[in-house]
């Protein structure tokens, strides 16, 4: 049981590390849901064109999340991270990233996810 402490610790750890905000992230969109397929949320993303965004940030990627608030869900094109600890992804607006929310439990999520696949998780 210790190493399975010891990795989730681990995964948090890289994790709150790898949370970085992108002030480039300008594409934020509400919507009323987000893409259910994978089929979907690949024209979604071309849709969103987050590849051609100019930034100074690691590479944008298309992501649909819930806000800090779990009151709407977000648009928006950000660097991946890496969520851990079955919840689901968020999109903070004041620190400009996608982060953890720890108070939106994930129904059938994994340890750990990148957070550009969030259409493979329950998001509400």
């Amino acid at each position: 049981m210790l190493p399975f402490f010891a990795v989730l610790y681990i995964a948090v750890a890289f994790a709150k590390s790898t949370e970085t905000n992108c002030p480039f992230s300008d594409k934020v969109k509400s919507v009323n849901s987000c893409p259910q397929t994978a089929a979907e949320w690949k024209e979604a993303a071309a849709r969103k064109n987050c590849k051609t965004t100019s930034h100074n940030c690691s590479s944008l990627d298309y992501h649909c999340v819930i806000n800090a608030w779990m009151s709407e869900t977000i648009e928006v094109c950000a660097p991946k991270v890496i969520i851990a600890g079955m919840v689901c992804a968020e999109f903070n607006f004041g620190g400009n990233r996608i982060q953890r929310n720890e108070n939106a439990a994930c129904q059938n999520c994994p340890e750990a996810y990148y957070s550009n696949v969030a259409f493979k998780k329950r998001i509400r």
